[in-house]
């Protein structure tokens, strides 16, 4: 899972252990969802987003899958069309 966690939270100049207390969790948990060893739930993640103050879509940089989509799927429309 890629995500901006550090980089929001370094922009907000928050550290792990504040961010951690934020969301009740520790700060080696949010040191590992920032190095993707551990994947958070859903609602740990609505958490951060809240307390970051950005977007579920911007947090998991979402754009960037949404893009590839539909170059992919503009790619496919060009392959049909052509034959």
């Amino acid at each position: 899972m890629i995500n901006n966690i550090a980089v929001y939270r370094k922009m907000k100049n928050m550290s792990q252990e504040n961010l951690a207390c934020e969301i009740g969790k520790t700060r080696s948990y949010i040191s590992d969802v920032e190095r993707n060893v551990k994947n958070p739930s859903v609602k740990t993640l609505l958490r951060i987003a809240d307390v970051l103050e950005v977007s579920l879509d911007d947090l998991l940089n979402r754009k960037l899958d949404f893009f590839s989509n539909s170059v992919r799927l503009e790619r496919t429309k060009s392959v049909i069309h052509d034959k």
